[in-house]
């Protein structure tokens, strides 16, 4: 089951995931992406993703 998008505001944390959870990341050029979101960051397979970090601009749950 997937949750609605939700916009990213990264100095805004209302609009961050709950950490440590599994999410989708649509990006400012219309890619998606799955990872997860971890103390602040947006991580793919377990790295910090800077793509995630500087291009995401919605965002949304992943069960």
């Amino acid at each position: 089951m997937k949750s609605e998008w939700t916009k990213f505001n990264p100095r805004d944390p209302n609009t961050h995931p709950r950490d440590n959870s599994r999410v989708e990341m649509k990006h400012a050029d219309g890619s998606q992406s799955a990872g997860g979101f971890l103390r602040g960051h947006f991580l793919q397979g377990g790295v910090i993703s800077a793509s995630g970090v500087g291009l995401a601009m919605r965002w949304r749950y992943v069960q």
